[in-house]
């Protein structure tokens, strides 16, 4: 699953890891840094967020994910 902010992509693998890039601004990628990120970057899986990630979505300077034990995080 992927999901497109305004400049910046977010995604879920198979195994339940997520990726991101692009401009890093307010922390948006989730990688507590506000680089920039050419090429997809690992934010976690699942021993980082405690369960499978599921689903993840993207606004304007935000990315919020749901975990399969329906855990929001953002």
């Amino acid at each position: 699953m992927a999901a497109c902010g305004a400049d910046f992509t977010i995604v879920v693998t198979e195994p339940s890891d997520v990726w991101a890039w692009g401009v890093g601004d307010e922390g948006k990628l989730g990688l507590n840094t506000r680089e920039h990120q050419v090429l997809p970057a690992f934010v976690g899986g699942r021993e980082e967020f405690g369960a499978r990630m599921v689903m993840v979505a993207a606004g304007g300077c935000h990315a919020a994910g749901v975990t399969a034990e329906w855990t929001l995080l953002t």
